[in-house]
C-alpha cells in the first residue's frame, strides 16, 4: 500500500520535485485512516472467505475503467453491500 502511494505521488509530481513534510493535520488524518482501515480489515477477516471473494468480485465490477483504483463512493458501496 505504502509503495503504491509513493509511486502514485512520484508519477504526479515527478521524481525531481521535493515533496513537503506532512503537516500535523495530514499526520492526524493519516493516523485516523489507518485506524479505520484496521477496523475494516478485522471485520472482513471475521466474516470469512466468502465475504472477501464477494468484495473482490464486487469491486472488479465497480472498476469500470479497469484501473485497479476505487474512489470513495465505490468503496463505500461495496462495504454497504456486504454489511461491513
Amino acid at each position: 500500500d505504502e509503495f503504491e502511494r509513493r509511486t502514485l505521488i512520484a508519477e504526479k509530481y515527478g521524481g525531481d520535485e521535493r515533496i513537503h513534510a506532512p503537516s500535523k493535520v495530514e499526520i492526524d488524518d493519516q493516523e485516523y485512516m489507518h485506524m479505520i482501515q484496521d477496523k475494516v480489515k478485522k471485520q472482513i477477516s471475521k466474516r470469512g472467505i466468502r465475504t472477501m471473494t464477494g468484495l473482490g468480485r464486487c469491486y472488479r465490477k465497480l472498476d469500470q475503467y479497469d484501473t485497479g483504483i476505487l474512489d470513495q463512493y465505490d468503496l463505500e458501496k461495496g462495504l454497504q453491500t456486504f454489511h461491513v
